[in-house]
C-alpha cells in the first residue's frame, strides 16, 4: 500500500507524465519516473482527482490510488487507450466515482472497493478488454456491476452472445456501448433501456426485448 499523499503510476515510455494543472485537491510537490514507476507527491493527503484529469493519455499504463482517495471525477481516466490496470488501496475510502471515469481505457479487469457509494452511469463504457469486474456492486453471475436493478457495466471481452438475468429492471446509459456483442436478450422483469445504450454495436445482429419496455 503507497503512502496517502502519493499516487504511483507506469507508462508505455517508461518516463513521467505531463500534469494539468489544478486536477487534484493538493499541490503536487514532485512528479517523477525511478526505477520502473511514476510517483506523485503531494503537499497533502490525496483525496480528489478533477473531471478529464487525465483524459486521453495515451502514454499511462497502470495507476495505484491512496487510500484517502475519496472522488474520482467525471472522464478523469476516459481514453486512456493503454490504461490496463488500476489498484485501489485495501482500506479505501473512495466513495464516489463520476461517468466515464474509466471509459474506453484498456482495464482486463477491475475490483470496486466497498467504500463507494456514488456512481455515475458510462463508468465503463467502451472497455472492450474488460473481462471481470469485482468488489462492490459486482454481480459474479452477470459478470457486471449491478445495483438496485441497474445494470451499470458488463465485462464481455470474448463474450457473443449475453442474457440480462431475471430481477434487472434498467439497462443504463451507454451500458453496451461500442461492445462487440451480437446477441442480446432482455428479461421481462426490465423496464427502461437508457440513452445510447447499444451505440456504436456494429456486431450486434439480434436483441430481444420484451414488451414491459
Amino acid at each position: 500500500q503507497i503512502a496517502n499523499n502519493t499516487l504511483e503510476y507506469t507508462t508505455v515510455s517508461g518516463s513521467a507524465i505531463e500534469l494539468k494543472d489544478s486536477i487534484f485537491d493538493t499541490k503536487v510537490v514532485s512528479n517523477e519516473y525511478v526505477e520502473g514507476r511514476g510517483v506523485i507527491t503531494f503537499e497533502k493527503e490525496l483525496e480528489f482527482i478533477d473531471n478529464k484529469a487525465f483524459l486521453d493519455n495515451a502514454d499511462l499504463l497502470s495507476v495505484n490510488f491512496p487510500g484517502t482517495l475519496k472522488l474520482i471525477g467525471d472522464s478523469a481516466f476516459a481514453g486512456c487507450k493503454s490504461l490496463k490496470e488500476v489498484k485501489f488501496a485495501a482500506e479505501s475510502q473512495l466513495t464516489t466515482l463520476g461517468t466515464v471515469a474509466f471509459g474506453y481505457t484498456a482495464l482486463d479487469s477491475i475490483n470496486f472497493p466497498e467504500s463507494i457509494k456514488q456512481f455515475e452511469d458510462r463508468l465503463l463504457m467502451g472497455c472492450k478488454n474488460l473481462k471481470k469486474i469485482t468488489g462492490k456492486f459486482s454481480n459474479v453471475a452477470q459478470n457486471a456491476m449491478v445495483y438496485e436493478g441497474r445494470l451499470l457495466a458488463v465485462a464481455l471481452n470474448g463474450i457473443s452472445e449475453y442474457e440480462v438475468e431475471e430481477g434487472i429492471t434498467n439497462i443504463v446509459r451507454g451500458t453496451f456501448a461500442d461492445q462487440d456483442i451480437a446477441v442480446v436478450r432482455m428479461p421481462e422483469s426490465l423496464e427502461r433501456i437508457g440513452q445510447h445504450a447499444f451505440e456504436g454495436c456494429n456486431k450486434l445482429a439480434s436483441i430481444t426485448i420484451p414488451n414491459s419496455v
